[in-house]
């Protein structure tokens, strides 16, 4: 009898322990995807083309350090979990400029060129199986 409630008791806390490293693994994960969130905490504020240059470079090196694929094109390709992909829209032309494109187009001409201008983010979308952002849209203000 005493075996058993030994055996049951150990049972128990062995699932307390468990329950409590998910809940701390939780935590710790929506904690990371917070503060991956907040360096691109952009919407629906005004910025300068140099803040918009870090958040590029932040995207694209997040992007290489989570091995996000690339097409061939050298576009990235949209995960389910931790790819971002920013467009960019200038009041000079009816496109839509992706940042990959941008970045190979040298960001610091970009910065030159539009060092007086200021840019919004006008939409942001999340990966919906982790929450970290997967999609900002910047346009040119006038």
């Amino acid at each position: 009898m005493k075996k058993k409630i030994i055996i049951f008791l150990l049972v128990v806390i062995v699932l307390f322990c468990l329950a409590i490293k998910l809940v701390s693994d939780h935590k710790v994960k929506q904690n990371n995807m917070k503060a991956f969130n907040k360096e691109f905490d952009v919407y629906e504020k005004e910025i300068s083309v140099s803040e918009l240059v870090t958040i590029i470079h932040k995207a694209i090196n997040s992007n290489d350090n989570n091995r996000v694929e690339e097409d061939e094109n050298h576009y990235y390709i949209e995960n389910t979990t931790n790819s971002i992909k920013i467009d960019v829209k200038f009041l000079q032309s009816d496109d839509v400029f992706k940042m990959e494109k941008l970045y190979k187009n040298d960001l610091n001409k970009l910065a030159e060129l539009y060092a007086t201008q200021k840019f919004k983010c006008k939409e942001i979308k999340y990966h919906k199986s982790t929450g970290f952002i997967k999609y900002l849209y910047f346009e040119e203000l006038e």
